[in-house]
């Protein structure tokens, strides 16, 4: 990030499901498959687990935080636990799209995309704070 100086909206989530099942808890460095209920549904993780997302989640916040004083950058981070939920419609705005700031992802897109300083930063809470707007996604 530091180094790209073209304007950029960056949308993902702090607890993004395929970054926590292949980087921060993969099944070959998870033998005895602690991670396995914690993975298939988030409310199902030890308060051990929680922190671990928790601090996976803090990392990501922290290292965007040079993209929040870039001029002309956006950010749509939330705590849904799933991955990839910008290529389907419910997903990127209808009625069951997930919002931070009362947003959709499409409409923090076209307010970062046509405002006048692209300032757009939406940054979800951490667990055990839950966006209720997230559990519309679950089927997905």
């Amino acid at each position: 990030i530091k180094s790209i100086s073209t304007p950029t909206f960056i949308r993902n989530s702090g607890y993004d499901s395929y970054q926590v099942g292949n980087i921060l808890a993969p099944g070959g460095s998870d033998p005895g498959q602690s991670w396995a209920r914690c993975k298939a549904d988030v409310r199902n993780c030890t308060s051990t687990q929680i922190e671990a997302l928790n601090g996976f989640r803090r990392e990501l916040v922290e290292d965007l935080k040079v993209a929040q004083h870039k001029r002309g950058w956006g950010l749509f981070i939330d705590s849904c636990f799933n991955h990839c939920q910008t290529p389907f419609g419910a997903t990127w705005h209808s009625p069951i799209s997930l919002r931070l700031g009362n947003k959709t992802i499409a409409e923090a897109v076209a307010d970062w995309y046509v405002g006048e300083n692209h300032g757009v930063e939406e940054i979800d809470c951490a667990f055990p704070c839950i966006n209720p707007t997230c559990s519309s996604q679950l089927d997905l």
